[in-house]
């Protein structure tokens, strides 16, 4: 490979590195920003999940199981699910992009070092071009030096031989007649020899010749002879050496003329190829240019795809998260509503109860023979009949379970504190186990304990327990007695209600009695209250 190649395939080689740094750079950049977009997707699918959890003051699975029949409660759960699974669609769209990007940069590092690998390459051989031109250079200009040596020895030795024939044409001239000799005209002098005389075969191809002319001149031979005689025969020697003399002259000539043509055609070529190799490296540098403004462009283009995409994601996520706001704040006004009307209705009953007591208190004490009497404790006020008093009657049928009136002291908040100094006495199932306050408890064991300190007396099981007080509509709030139907064919399981979503029981997970979310106990079925 010659010098031009191997600069050119070096050029090429960086390149080509240069454009493959430029696009790991891109690829970089565009996982960098997917990363942040993964996380974002991540931490709305979470806040999703925790939004559709808890819901201001209200939680999820509180209008879930507030839902007034199973075809709103499909809806609810229906909607829940849907929003979760858009959320997550796109956290798993966003990380698939982010591990096509990770791939490509991946691939795009491996072909960079593959690259490397070729610059080095290009570069040793780029090296080995620069020695054998280095060394060809040296060779030239050794063979330069020679061929000056042989110029000046090939002159010398021609100068040394005109002298030798000159001085035996005078020692032929002086033995032979003086009329001979005195015709004998004057000697010619040798023509100089020139570096154009020396033979084209001497001279090497390639190399270019500027050797100083030297001339010897031969000594003149003196004409002492008269002129009346002639010799043709030393005239013919003379003419034959003149003409040999004549002919090496020529002919070394034109090897000179020969030879500075080829270098003058040499040093054309070379001109021609390093104009070559300037065009080409100015063709690579205008599309270098061209192409990392291409990529510049195509990394702005798409950079703001990225960003229309976030923002549209945004965008839509805001969306989303309002409509499921609204949604969340409408199933809390329904609740709240059904909530207030279930309370109104109750206080509507008691107060019907209360004037359906008076009414009858007043008619058994003005009755004639009934001084002082009234209504017992297992009697019942029916309302229906006509006339005065006709519809007051004694019936032997008893009314629903109903706690004994608690101390005025009683309230929620102390419910839930006698609750809470019973945290951490172990589980015992009873019967057959014992029922001890702060040594062996189980959960209707613990409530009845609770309760007993408030002169409220209750039986020793869950399923007589949620018979008791009244029922409560919306979340459950302190010391109300909430219940759960684990297997989902009777109560099976109450504790006592803490107002924030917990409640302290009597568990059979734990081993003790313990706090826990109310929605982390599968079957809630509703609560009862006593105060």
């Amino acid at each position: 490979m010659d010098a031009g190649t191997a600069y050119e395939a070096h050029g090429n080689a960086v390149y080509q590195l240069g454009e493959l740094d430029e696009e790991i750079a891109a690829t970089t950049e565009d996982l960098s920003v997917t990363e942040e977009d993964l996380v974002e997707a991540q931490a709305r699918l979470e806040d999703r999940a925790s939004t559709m959890y808890k819901s201001g003051n209200v939680g999820f699975v509180d209008v879930l199981v507030g839902a007034e029949n199973f075809s709103e409660f499909s809806n609810r759960l229906e909607l829940w699910v849907r929003l979760l699974a858009r959320e997550r669609a796109e956290f798993d769209r966003v990380r698939e992009i982010r591990d096509t990007l990770a791939e490509k940069k991946a691939l795009l590092e491996a072909t960079r070092d593959q690259r490397v690998e070729a610059l080095g390459e290009a570069d040793a051989q780029l090296d080995r071009a620069s020695t054998l031109e280095e060394d060809a250079q040296a060779y030239l200009d050794g063979l330069n030096a020679e061929l000056q040596a042989a110029l000046e020895a090939e002159q010398a030795r021609r100068v040394e031989e005109a002298r030798a024939a000159g001085e035996r044409l005078r020692a032929e001239i002086a033995e032979a007649e003086p009329e001979a000799v005195q015709a004998v005209q004057p000697i010619r002098q040798p023509e100089p020899v020139r570096i154009e005389d020396v033979p084209a075969e001497a001279i090497p191809a390639g190399v270019v010749t500027e050797v100083p002319e030297k001339t010897v001149e031969a000594e003149p031979v003196a004409a002492t002879v008269p002129e009346p005689v002639e010799t043709p025969e030393v005239d013919l020697a003379a003419q034959d050496a003149a003409e040999r003399q004549a002919a090496r002259a020529a002919r070394l000539a034109a090897e000179q003329r020969a030879a500075e043509q080829a270098a003058a055609e040499r040093y054309a070529a070379e001109k021609a190829a390093a104009a070559e190799e300037a065009r080409l490296a100015a063709e690579q540098a205008a599309a270098a240019e061209q192409a990392a403004a291409e990529r510049q462009a195509a990394r702005a283009e798409r950079r703001a795809e990225l960003a229309a995409q976030r923002a549209a994601a945004e965008q839509a996520a805001a969306e989303q998260a309002a409509a499921q706001q609204a949604e969340a704040e409408r199933l809390a006004a329904e609740q709240q509503a059904a909530a207030a009307q279930d309370a109104a209705a109750q206080q509507q009953y008691e107060a019907e109860q209360a004037a359906d007591q008076a009414a009858a208190d007043q008619y058994e004490n003005e009755r004639p023979g009934n001084v002082g009497g009234g209504i017992t404790a297992g009697d019942q006020y029916d309302g229906g009949g006509t006339g005065a008093g006709a519809g007051l009657q004694a019936s032997p049928q008893q009314p629903a379970p109903a706690a004994p009136a608690a101390p005025a002291s009683a309230s929620g908040s102390a419910v839930v504190a006698e609750s809470a100094s019973h945290m951490g006495t172990p589980y015992v199932f009873s019967p057959p186990g014992p029922c001890s306050a702060n040594v062996a408890e189980d959960c209707s064991c613990h409530t009845m304990l609770v309760y007993q300190a408030f002169g409220i007396s209750l039986p020793d099981d869950p399923v007589a327990q949620f018979g008791m007080g009244v029922p409560v509509s919306g979340p459950p709030q302190a010391g109300d007695l909430v219940f759960w139907a684990e297997g989902g064919a009777g109560i099976t399981h109450v504790g006592i209600a803490t107002g924030n979503g917990t409640t302290i029981h009597a568990s059979t997970y734990a081993g003790y009695v313990t706090e826990t979310p109310i929605d982390n106990i599968p079957g809630y079925a509703g609560a009862r209250r006593l105060l």
